[in-house]
């Protein structure tokens, strides 16, 4: 399976925890302000969500679990939950990952406020943790480092997706392994 998370801007965090726990056995984000830290996370069919100790109601997903060979495409402007996302398929499937490094807002959680004049600004509130209490990267590194090619593209063939197609070709059961 090949996904692409080129030009994905992210999105609500509860949905790609649950939707990487189609990939991995477990997804977990601690998130820490200066005041205080929540919990999500997805494991045993369960989503989960805890706020300063206290358990918040949880849903059940009947999710299929992918365990065949995967490959995630990325470029600068895969952001926010898309890199929590691919960092959670990379870390814990060893899933390659080709392209570009991402925007680098993975590690971080942001509100965006909008002014008068029409513009906005988006501020950090909190980071995102590990279970280990170990910090994400800023950004997903690829594995395999590639840039789209427009000219390629403009002729009507993905060089990044034609490169995903043959790792996951040449692949036995094993890829992940092999990564």
């Amino acid at each position: 399976m090949v996904i692409d998370l080129r030009n994905n801007g992210g999105g609500v965090l509860s949905e790609c925890l649950v939707g990487a726990g189609a990939f991995v056995k477990e997804t977990y984000r601690r998130l820490q302000d200066n005041m205080r830290s929540s919990e999500q996370g997805y494991k045993d069919g369960y989503y989960y969500s805890r706020l300063g100790g206290r358990e918040r109601p949880q849903y059940e997903v009947q999710a299929a679990y992918w365990n065949g060979p995967v490959v995630v495409l990325v470029n600068e402007r895969t952001a926010s939950c898309a890199e929590y996302f691919t960092f959670d398929l990379q870390e814990g499937r060893q899933a390659p990952v080709i392209g570009q490094p991402t925007a680098g807002v993975g590690n971080t959680a942001t509100i965006f406020l909008r002014l008068s004049d029409g513009s906005g600004l988006q501020i950090t509130t909190s980071r995102a943790q590990r279970k280990d209490g170990s910090f994400y990267p800023d950004r997903v590194t690829p594995t395999l480092h590639l840039s789209d090619d427009w000219y390629a593209l403009a002729e009507g063939r993905d060089l990044l997706l034609e490169k995903a197609v043959e790792l996951l070709m040449s692949a036995d059961v094993g890829l992940e392994r092999a990564w």
